[in-house]
Formats: C-alpha cells, structure tokens, sequence
C-alpha cells in the first residue's frame, strides 16, 4: 500500500508543476507585450523624428519669407503710421447704460467713442520726413486712421 506521505509528496509535486507551468506561459505573454509596447514607442519615436524634420521645414525662414512675399500684400511700416496710445480714443465702460430700442425699430449702433479726446504727448517713432515735412512737427495733428501701428507710450 502506498503511504500518506507519498500521496502528499506526489500532490505537492503535481501543484508545483502546474503553477511552474502556468508562470512560464504568463512570462512569455507578458514577454510578449513588452516586445509588442517597445515596437509601438518605436513608432511612435520615428513619427515625431517625422513631425520635427517637417516642423523645420515649415519654420524655415526663407521658405516663410518666400511666402509672404508671394501672398501677403504687406510693405515696410512707414512713419505717418506710427502714433502714441495717448492718441487714441478711449472705449466707453461697460457701466454706462445702453440704449435701448423702441419695439419694432431695428437696433441701434452702438459707438465705441463720443468723441475724439485731444491729442497729448503724442510721439513719432521715425525721424523720416512726412511730405516735405518733419514727423515731430506733426504733433498735434490728427493721426491717419489708415493702418495706425501704436506705440509703448502710456496716458
């Protein structure tokens, strides 16, 4: 007859290797999902090397310059274009009252501006000339509302 032991030893042996057999196969699955994670970042690496070279070739600045040139209708900032902030009219506050329409009119406008408050401290940033002109003497004249390119200077 066999002994107790035995029967405990043959069972032990037997769990043993079930549990040695399922570890090998969840190690080489997870092996596997390594080998496949890598290859994706790998991927994913090379996509950006991609992006960046086509990033570079996008910003060159004589690709951009280049474009611009043949679709932008842009030219040089002249001096008659240059005037202070202090220029400029003020917006009215949101406290104010808005008007309101009687029914069946149609909206009225809302202006920005009452009126155009004077001109103070107003600085040119050319020295160039402006019609025969100097910029500086055009201090208090009123200042071109035709692409106006503002200042640093506060009220």
């Amino acid at each position: 007859m066999i002994r107790p032991g035995t029967v405990l030893l043959l069972g032990c042996t037997a769990a043993i290797a079930a549990g040695l057999f399922w570890v090998k196969y969840r190690v080489a699955s997870l092996e596997d999902a390594y080998v496949a994670r890598n290859a994706e970042l790998l991927r994913e690496q090379e996509s950006i090397h991609v992006l960046k070279a086509e990033w570079a070739y996008l910003n060159n600045p004589d690709r951009l310059e280049r474009l611009a040139a043949e679709y932008l209708e842009t030219a040089p900032v002249q001096g008659r274009q240059l005037v202070s902030l202090a220029s400029l009219p003020l917006p009215r506050t949101e406290t104010e009252p808005r008007p309101r329409n009687k029914p069946g009119t149609p909206p009225a406008t809302w202006p920005l501006v009452e009126a155009l408050p004077e001109a103070r401290g107003m600085t040119v940033a050319s020295a160039g000339t402006q019609g025969g002109r100097s910029l500086t003497a055009a201090r208090g004249a009123t200042p071109d509302t035709d692409n106006v390119v503002l200042t640093g200077v506060t009220r």
